[in-house]
């Protein structure tokens, strides 16, 4: 993926990639004040944001929030700066379901501080008692505090323990193209071979497999056969203390699966690998092991924030 710089006279326009080979990008800033920009139309977006920032390094900010920088500014002695919008990119909503959604864990509704290791947990929607981190191993936990969009799980899993996720659908939806997203924030990178993985059902119905997720060394990676230490490749990169979002485009009716990392299309349309269940999908989770690790990279442990997990329907194309 490449981002895309056009110069018009003083100012510079920034326009964010797209996934593949298909591109959202700027074409024009015109003299009068006018951006102007192209983008795939069969992606789904239904709307754009206009953002701006004093360099073109950013940090980016929205117009609403103008105000705030550009107003009311306090007299701080004889010389005074404030950054003013230089350089302006466009971004295009991530896609979006506007089915019924399945599922939805935000922990907004849970008691603040309270330990959820171990209990199934009734979702802001979906089925009664069908969302848990369970099965813990050694001192691993899960407890609800204040971080991201609000009330978050903060998952700790110190070396030598692991912990699991399980979202229950209630039904087994037939096949079809569905997004799975949730946010996410890691504690540290910290060179180990821990893992945080989102997983799915296998074919043969014995249990779950995972599929795609983060190493604790700051890689992402995604696997194309049945997970290995030979059977997998990364695709992107985290940093710690950053805020993300992953939207998981999981395609049983193409058998294909594409992931939405942050502003990046770190996987694309990728096949299934073969030992994952095509004919339907009745529930998700996430595997944390710091009980493995990778030759010569031992499990350190990690703490990881997730929050506002949702799985629905996809519409409109991708």
């Amino acid at each position: 993926m490449k981002n895309r710089l056009v110069l018009g006279g003083w100012v510079c326009a920034l326009a964010l990639a797209a996934r593949g080979q298909a591109e959202l990008e700027i074409t024009s800033v015109q003299d009068n004040g006018v951006v102007g920009w192209t983008y795939p139309t069969n992606l789904g977006w239904t709307s754009f944001r206009v953002e701006w920032a004093a360099q073109a390094a950013g940090p980016w900010d929205t117009f609403s929030n103008a105000a705030a920088r550009l107003e009311g500014i306090a007299p701080t002695g004889a010389a005074m700066s404030a950054a003013v919008p230089m350089f302006y990119r466009v971004v295009a909503a991530a896609p979006t379901h506007d089915l019924a959604v399945f599922f939805r864990d935000d922990y907004e509704a849970d008691p603040l501080g309270g330990d959820i290791t171990d209990v199934f947990r009734t979702p802001a929607i979906g089925p009664a008692v069908s969302a848990a981190w369970y099965e813990g191993h050694g001192a691993s936990a899960a407890s609800v505090v204040t971080r991201l969009a609000g009330q978050a799980a903060q998952v700790a899993v110190p070396a030598g323990t692991a912990l699991d996720y399980v979202a229950r659908l209630g039904q087994t939806n037939a096949p079809a193209a569905f997004l799975l997203s949730w946010e996410m924030e890691f504690a540290q990178v910290n060179g180990g071979g821990g893992m945080f993985f989102v997983r799915f059902p296998r074919a043969d119905d014995n249990g779950m497999q995972v599929l795609f997720g983060f190493l604790d060394d700051g890689r992402v990676i995604r696997f194309f056969d049945e997970p290995a230490t030979n059977t997998f490749v990364a695709v992107g990169a985290f940093q710690a203390g950053t805020r993300y979002r992953t939207h998981f485009i999981y395609d049983l009716a193409s058998a294909e699966y594409s992931v939405l990392f942050g502003e990046t299309w770190v996987v694309d349309h990728a096949p299934i690998p073969a030992h994952f269940k095509m004919d339907g999908i009745h529930q998700f989770g996430f595997d944390v092991n710091q009980t493995l690790g990778l030759p010569g990279q031992p499990a350190l442990g990690n703490v990881y924030y997730v929050d506002d997990v949702t799985f629905a329907p996809l519409s409109g194309g991708h």
